[in-house]
């Protein structure tokens, strides 16, 4: 990559070259540091739990939102191993509750106010947010593993998810001076179903083989918009009390 007559004393980015441009370059650096606290226990084999903390620090949060905690807890039981289990075709049976909360991470530079150098002038573009931060997670899970006849199993997951503060960019108008600033603004809930079920056809030294079959459905709803409704280019439509992935129109080619 090559280019004359940089516009900008000491940004060193072809794209502000004035003269000879031959390639274009970009550079994108994110500070990251994690630290955990994990810890599990088990009483006879039977019952089962498991505690995580998570403290992240990124780059790429606002400057007043650097810092988050994240945690997950989950109990289970082995229900086959309590000594007053009747049923002797059922080989093994475990249920299972999770909860847990999770980050979605802005953006690279969406958090930094940005002007676009082109045709030897320069544009405002996004405007900054110092209070921009994570998409934030919450998750309920239920799930039952069973195994019968020493040769099938079958695991069945309920998840509940509640997504907060949703990343994305909202065009300004004229007033402020810039094209679009990204922020938090919107909550998404979804429910999903996942099943499964495995035959073992065969297990001996010479051939293992084994046939499933697989279930899932997911329904994610918009209960919070804080922006107006709006439609993307590929007629995606959202709005409060939508479904997520909502197409409206008038004919489809």
């Amino acid at each position: 990559a090559s280019g004359d007559s940089l516009a900008v004393n000491g940004l060193h980015d072809i794209d502000v070259a004035k003269k000879n441009i031959t390639a274009h370059s970009s550079k994108e650096n994110i500070i990251s540091h994690r630290y955990s606290l994990f810890s599990q226990i088990g009483y006879e084999n039977k019952y089962f739990a498991h505690l995580l903390i998570l403290r992240e620090g990124c780059s790429l949060f606002g400057e007043t939102e650097q810092w988050q905690t994240y945690y997950g807890s989950s109990l289970s039981w082995q229900i086959t191993n309590e000594k007053w289990w009747p049923i002797e075709w059922i080989d093994k049976m475990n249920l299972h509750y999770a909860y847990g909360t999770a980050g979605v991470r802005p953006p690279f530079g969406a958090k930094y106010e940005k002007w676009i150098y082109a045709d030897s002038s320069y544009h405002k573009s996004v405007m900054g947010n110092k209070y921009l931060k994570p998409a934030r997670s919450a998750e309920h899970e239920i799930g039952l593993m069973v195994r019968f006849l020493d040769r099938f199993s079958m695991n069945i997951v309920y998840a509940h998810t509640t997504t907060k503060d949703i990343i994305r960019s909202n065009f300004l108008i004229g007033c402020y001076g810039y094209d679009y600033q990204w922020t938090n603004d919107g909550t998404i809930k979804s429910h999903s179903i996942e099943a499964d079920i495995k035959i073992s056809m065969a297990n001996n030294s010479n051939l293992e083989w084994e046939m499933g079959f697989m279930f899932d459905m997911i329904r994610q709803k918009i209960t919070r918009l804080d922006t107006y409704p709006f439609r993307t280019e590929y007629t995606v439509f959202f709005r409060e009390g939508e479904s997520v992935g909502a197409i409206y129109g008038y004919r489809l080619i």
